[in-house]
């Protein structure tokens, strides 16, 4: 055979390998994308927080925040934006150490030129590595890129390297847990409008364990000192110098979380390194308020009104209030306003309380009739009820609504399927109950849809002529 033809027979085989082989690589990442579990809500929405992060304008942010769970449980964007029109984000995961926080760095500065970037280390003074199954949080859900790459090397053993390399690795056994989310949140980039932060919501008198220190920590510093983990500033003068090279100030903070002293003084230790060796200023929090291990959201608050106005006295702030380009944090308030209003809704047991705030709301109320139940002497005493709520009656006809403050007909159907897909599902005769029954006084059980969360928020009926609710 010519010498010749079997070079372009070999170059085609070649050519075909090597198609076959990245095809394969894409298949691989694209069922490692299935796979991945879609985290987008409760406190760790991993896929909202991180993919979130990736569709913020470049260059938009005046502030990030880097750290673990402590971090974005504790620093709330939308208070900063209301007191001082700054635009920050929380860009933080679950249980983060210092090696795999470098790399979130990293990843930041690559789209984004901060004022400075904030660290909070109390998570990780004691840590020399993340737990298994976090650092799979923390990294399966960074971009690919070459940095993703070496934050996987530098956080794995060899053997361990290809679970994180090809997700699908860690997944391929959860075929039959595969979800909706799986495929509708499949390659999702959007706005995440917390802006990376969760609250853990107030509920009643929280015990907080004081510590007595043997004197003023704040005064004498140096007297309360423990030597840190080498490995832990290594990975400190990497930030540092990162940092540095970007033009970008580096910050290192330690939020209030009620940690025992010894922690305070491997906390100090860390603070004392940073400052001497690369002039970093540094900031114990702990010592001004208390804490735990996550914030409440009213606590969170209160120290990020204590950080904000830090961060306004050491940087000049361009207010964005009012820069059409940052509306969207204008969400992020209303958003967690919302939240806030919506845990204050389900605390309320008397019908009187409740109407003050439903008012004071974007909510859509429903009266939900189960008419095999219902006996008809009782509905004029219902109706008296939806009037007092300020809701029409009847809502339409041939459904089992029979209630709403709903202007739109068409807003009725968007809103049905919207909790159909949460709490209920919809038959042809309305809803159907689908969590628990309840001895509906009348027949009635009332749901409060929120249009700024698109969720429905509460469920309750009403019990006894005294009107209490019950839940």
């Amino acid at each position: 055979m010519d010498r010749n033809i079997k070079k372009k027979i070999n170059r085609s085989k070649i050519h075909r390998a090597v198609l076959f082989i990245i095809s394969c690589i894409l298949w691989i990442s694209v069922l490692s994308e299935v796979m991945k579990t879609k985290m987008m809500d409760g406190f760790s929405d991993v896929t909202r927080k991180i993919n979130g992060f990736y569709s913020e304008t470049e260059n938009s942010l005046d502030f990030i925040f880097l750290g673990s769970s402590r971090m974005y449980s504790a620093v709330n964007p939308a208070v900063l934006w209301k007191n001082y029109g700054m635009a920050a984000y929380d860009f933080c995961c679950n249980e983060q150490s210092y090696s795999i926080t470098y790399y979130y760095l990293k990843e930041a500065l690559k789209k984004q030129k901060p004022k400075a970037v904030i660290v909070d280390i109390s998570f990780g003074v004691g840590l020399t590595e993340t737990r298994e199954p976090m650092r799979h949080l923390n990294l399966d859900y960074l971009f690919p890129s070459l940095n993703r790459l070496e934050a996987i090397c530098s956080n794995n053993e060899n053997k361990e390297r290809w679970d994180y390399i090809f997700s699908i690795r860690k997944w391929h056994s959860d075929w039959y847990n595969l979800k909706e989310d799986n495929f509708k949140y499949l390659f999702w980039r959007g706005n995440n409008p917390y802006k990376g932060f969760s609250y853990v919501a107030p509920e009643g008198d929280i015990h907080i364990t004081q510590y007595h220190y043997p004197y003023d920590m704040r005064e004498n510093m140096e007297q309360y000192y423990i030597e840190p983990l080498p490995e832990n500033l290594e990975w400190i003068d990497r930030m540092a110098e990162l940092a540095n090279k970007n033009g970008v100030d580096l910050i290192l903070i330690a939020v209030p979380d009620g940690s025992p002293p010894e922690s305070q003084g491997y906390v100090n230790g860390i603070f004392k390194h940073a400052a001497e060796n690369h002039g970093i200023f540094c900031k114990n929090y702990s010592l001004e308020m208390t804490g735990m291990h996550h914030l409440t959201a009213d606590l969170a608050e209160e120290f990020t009104e204590k950080l904000g106005a830090d961060l306004a006295g050491m940087y000049e702030i361009d207010d964005k209030r009012e820069d059409p380009a940052f509306r969207q944090w204008e969400e992020t308030v209303q958003v967690y306003r919302a939240e806030m209003n919506a845990i204050e809704l389900k605390k309320q047991m008397q019908l009187s309380d409740y109407e003050n705030i439903v008012k004071r709301g974007d909510y859509c109320l429903f009266a939900v009739q189960q008419p095999w139940i219902c006996e008809n002497g009782s509905l004029e005493h219902i109706k008296n009820i939806l009037e007092e709520l300020g809701m029409d009656y009847p809502a339409s006809s041939g459904k089992n609504w029979i209630g709403s403050n709903l202007a739109q007909a068409e807003d009725m159907q968007e809103i049905e399927g919207k909790m159909g897909d949460e709490y209920y599902y919809v038959c042809s005769n309305g809803i159907t109950i689908g969590k628990q029954a309840y001895p509906y006084v009348g027949g009635v059980q009332f749901l409060v849809y929120d249009k700024v969360l698109k969720r429905v928020i509460d469920s309750f009926y009403l019990e006894g002529n005294n009107l209490e609710i019950r839940r």
